[in-house]
């Protein structure tokens, strides 16, 4: 055999050798990166689904967010409302009150002019008069007629409350002194039998003359 074909013997053994040795570390390398990607998989799954649950919190806490938002306006404006409401209210009651001190005062002012009316008729209001227009009365009359209380017999009637400490609601035909209401009235025996708390006087007119 010559020198140049033992260098060729040579050089392919060596080359098969290295090639052997090449291939199995290739194949070694591509089974560790296949176990590699078994092993990480699941994790990148995990983080897939942490990645679309992050996504679906972010839309949920907008959409929290934006309800919050809306109720805060909503809220807002039912303060806006209830303090607009309560300043009203405050303004009624004020005002109410000074009608009644104003009121209180017309009445402290004129004591003669009271005292003159009680003397002819009472101090109670005269609201109604005959067809000629010649005779006055106290009591009820047609402008209670639409009223679902009202019965006929109560017409040109006053009532007295036995309770003084009653609230008067209707001081047109309401009292708790008669004699202080009206100077020319009549006890209603009839209407008065079943009643215990309140009774009925019935105004027989008066003869003045009412601007």
């Amino acid at each position: 055999m010559e020198y140049s074909d033992t260098i060729i013997y040579i050089s392919s053994s060596v080359l098969l050798t290295f090639g052997y040795y090449l291939n199995k570390v290739l194949s070694k390398n591509k089974e560790l990166e296949e176990k590699q990607e078994q092993e990480y998989q699941p994790l990148m799954d995990e983080n897939i689904k942490i990645k679309e649950m992050n996504n679906k919190l972010k839309m949920e806490n907008e959409s929290l967010l934006k309800n919050i938002n809306e109720l805060s306006l909503e809220i807002s404006n039912k303060d806006i409302k209830l303090t607009s409401f309560s300043n009203k209210l405050e303004e009624y009651y004020n005002t109410k009150k000074v009608i009644e001190s104003e009121e209180k005062k017309t009445e402290e002012k004129k004591p003669e002019e009271k005292e003159i009316k009680f003397k002819n008729t009472g101090i109670g209001k005269l609201r109604y008069k005959n067809k000629e227009g010649t005779i006055y009365y106290h009591g009820m009359g047609h402008l209670e007629h639409n009223y679902a209380w009202w019965r006929p017999y109560m017409n040109r009637n006053i009532i007295q409350y036995k309770n003084k400490n009653r609230k008067i609601i209707y001081p047109e035909y309401e009292t708790h002194d008669i004699s202080y209401f009206c100077t020319n009235c009549e006890y209603s025996e009839k209407i008065n039998k079943t009643q215990r708390s309140l009774f009925y006087y019935e105004c027989k007119g008066h003869k003045i003359n009412v601007d």
